[in-house]
């Protein structure tokens, strides 16, 4: 590993190593603060120089109480803070309780609660309204570049972890990503067979930079340029530690996927070959230079603060791999540069805060020539014009007046309403998910939905052959407290008794729940999964990877891991809400779906029912007016079910026979030949109907 005092020493990276090494070392600098004041201040350097503002902050540590003032000079005197926000200082206050922020050293981090997306950040620089719109809706839907970008991936990916990959491999690894996208594929309207070409040609390129850069000697090893200031290194990637890495850091307010993290090493003019931690990012698209290429490399640079966080250690350096012109990149970070991301991502978090308050958007970039390719240009027009924007406004003249003109006051009334009860909703979920990586733990409720001070369990029952089925991989927790037991089942059936005082589970989470695994005490996310298995006394979560602690090596991983105490939370969010306001969104569209829905939903057009059904000829009809179980208010609804065209609503009093009303329905549309999709609020009311349906013999596909 290269040391940090060899790192201070490069001209590169000096004063943000220092700046790393005190912000990760002083536990203070770790403490969220509440902006009680801010004010501008004006100073004269030299008699000749014009005068040079400031900000001061006056902060107070709600956990102490205590005051602190901080200084913002410099580029960083132009960051939008306010009374009442929350900020993040990553730097040493001295012994009056001051700290100074500059283009030199420490970093200022507004909102470090709002975990901001290091893509999104870099996408922001050309139109932070399509970043905050990115970050706010959320569809299943693939666009075929989108989908075949990510079969790339994962071909790269597969062959980057294989041990000395083949083209037969990849050949067989690229029909094997095709047919379980065969779905996605269908949906884009894309060709099978040419997707499948497309996959294969990319075979050598793949192959050819996993073996120069894996498994070359790395005196043969590929020469990549790092910049002017640090020159060419060769490159041998010696192990890869994780693919599709999720990195979180509160402390910089950031969040990511890595493609790949690897373990390099370098040896640069010097012939000393260094050991280092880099983040890859391979791009399929054909865009390699102008702003995509900016935007490439401070996703890169943010990728790299989010592992250094992670990893516990300075990572100065990043690789960025394009497919298209099959060119690999050095990615230098400097303190310009990151100041500037920062900066960057202080301001989108603004603007995500502000629009998940008043739903209000960053304003249009009024570019017609770059709006009328973006993604977002549908929607983003109706959002302009739903909360009162106009044509001029726009910058868009005729364009915008097209998409938009079919809107009434009306939708605009609605799409503002519920917009604001998504995100009213969203923010009582977002209170617990703070939780997760703030000091405020909820672990003194005992039905809060999280776990905490686990460890993974040792018993027989947990052998690692038990741990994999297919591409999942299961884990067992217990409390801490079970580890004091011995591991027989005469313990563990002691362990649910009042003898032994061990610690119960009594939580709110349930089988089936998404959740957050994370370290004690550093509070470190590892990875998300789902509930498999829950008891009293231990809890099973399903990875979609292994388990891995970062920097763990080899050959101490499995000791590590049982040696780490762990914290379970529920994952509130799993992109719910973004998809909420997506299918929102989608009534507005111009469109004739959209166009219906609207009418149905927004409108209250009222719904239509097929009056002229032959009765005598439809088996469905028949069967609800022989049932003699049904009475007549039952029957009646029944039968608006089967005869409408649009929907139908049933409303009735608790115990009035809902329940009952719907297995007739279902078992009535079934005769027909329907694909029947039940649903509810609540997993009680679905569980409740299933059971009533299994006793009625009916075929159920349990889609959960």
């Amino acid at each position: 590993m290269v040391m940090m005092d060899q790192l201070s020493q490069l001209p590169f990276c000096k004063n943000w190593t220092e700046n790393f090494c005190s912000s990760d070392q002083r536990k203070e600098s770790t403490i969220y603060f509440l902006v009680l004041e801010v004010s501008e201040k004006h100073e004269q350097v030299e008699t000749s120089w014009p005068q040079c503002s400031f900000k001061v902050l006056r902060l107070l540590n709600e956990q102490s109480g205590e005051e602190r003032v901080l200084q913002l000079r410099d580029e960083w005197c132009y960051s939008v803070v306010a009374p009442g926000d929350t900020i993040h200082v990553i730097g040493e206050f001295d012994s009056e309780g001051k700290c100074e922020i500059n283009r030199r050293e420490n970093f200022l981090i507004v909102h470090p609660d709002i975990l901001v997306s290091g893509t999104r950040v870099a996408g922001s620089f050309s139109c932070s309204r399509r970043a905050v719109l990115d970050e706010r809706l959320k569809s299943g839907e693939y666009s075929a570049a989108a989908l075949i970008g990510t079969l790339l991936h994962q071909m790269f990916q597969a062959g980057l972890i294989r041990e000395s990959p083949t083209k037969e491999f990849l050949e067989d690894y690229a029909r094997v990503v095709l047919q379980k996208s065969l779905e996605s594929l269908y949906a884009c309207g894309v060709n099978e067979n040419d997707t499948h070409k497309t996959l294969i040609e990319a075979i050598p390129k793949l192959l050819n930079w996993i073996r120069s850069f894996r498994y070359s000697e790395v005196s043969e090893s590929p020469s990549i340029d790092f910049g002017s200031e640090d020159g060419a290194k060769k490159i041998k990637v010696s192990e890869v530690l994780d693919i599709e890495e999720m990195a979180w850091a509160p402390k910089y307010g950031l969040k990511g996927m890595i493609d790949a993290s690897l373990q390099v090493n370098v040896k640069s003019n010097t012939n000393v070959p260094n050991e280092m931690i880099m983040p890859l990012e391979f791009k399929t698209g054909k865009a390699t230079n102008g702003q995509a290429a900016m935007e490439h490399n401070a996703q890169v640079m943010l990728y790299t603060l989010l592992m250094s966080e992670r990893y516990s250690q300075h990572i100065g350096h990043g690789l960025l791999y394009y497919l298209h012109t099959d060119q690999t990149q050095g990615i230098t970070v400097c303190r310009s540069d990151l100041v500037g991301l920062i900066m960057r991502r202080n301001e989108l978090a603004n603007d995500l805060l502000k629009a998940s308050i008043t739903q209000q958007l960053p304003p249009m970039l009024q570019s017609p020539n770059m709006c009328r390719g973006c993604r977002h240009l549908n929607v983003c027009t109706i959002y302009h014009k739903a909360y009162g924007g106009t044509t001029e406004g726009s910058g868009l003249g005729s364009v915008f007046d097209s998409l938009v003109s079919h809107l009434t006051n009306a939708h605009n009334n609605f799409l503002q309403k519920w917009d604001q009860l998504i995100d009213l909703e969203a923010k009582e979920v977002e209170v617990v998910k703070k939780q997760i990586w703030s000091s405020q733990s909820l672990k003194n409720d005992l039905y809060a939905p999280c776990l905490s001070s686990l460890v993974l369990d040792t018993s027989e029952r947990a052998t690692p052959a038990n741990f994999s089925k297919g591409n999942q991989f299961t884990y067992h927790f217990v409390h801490r407290d079970w580890t004091s037991l011995g591991t027989h089942q005469q313990d563990r059936a002691a362990l649910n008794s009042s003898i032994f005082p061990v610690k119960k589970f009594e939580s709110s989470l349930r089988n089936g729940d998404y959740v957050v695994l994370s370290t004690e005490p550093s509070g470190k996310l590892i990875a998300t999964g789902v509930v498999v298995d829950m008891s009293c006394s231990s809890i099973s979560v399903s990875l979609s990877k292994r388990l891995r602690l970062p920097g763990s090596s080899r050959t101490s991983q499995a000791q590590d891991l049982h040696q780490q105490l762990w914290r379970i939370d529920k994952d509130e969010f799993m992109g719910s809400f973004a998809i909420m306001r997506f299918n929102l969104i989608q009534l507005f569209l111009q469109n004739e779906q959209s166009s219906h829905l609207r009418k149905m939903i927004v409108d209250l057009e009222v719904p239509r029912f097929d009056s002229g059904c032959q009765f005598s000829q439809d088996p469905a009809i028949s069967y609800i007016w022989s049932e003699k179980n049904l009475n007549d208010d039952q029957r009646r609804a029944i039968l608006k079910i089967l005869t409408a065209k649009d929907y139908a609503l049933i409303l009735g009093m608790p115990g009035t026979g809902k329940t009952s009303t719907m297995v007739y329905a279902v078992k009535a549309l079934l005769m027909r030949g329907s694909s029947i999709l039940l649903t509810s609020y609540t997993n009680s009311a679905v569980d409740n109907l299933l059971l009533k349906l299994k006793f009625q013999v009916i075929s159920i596909l349990d889609a959960t």
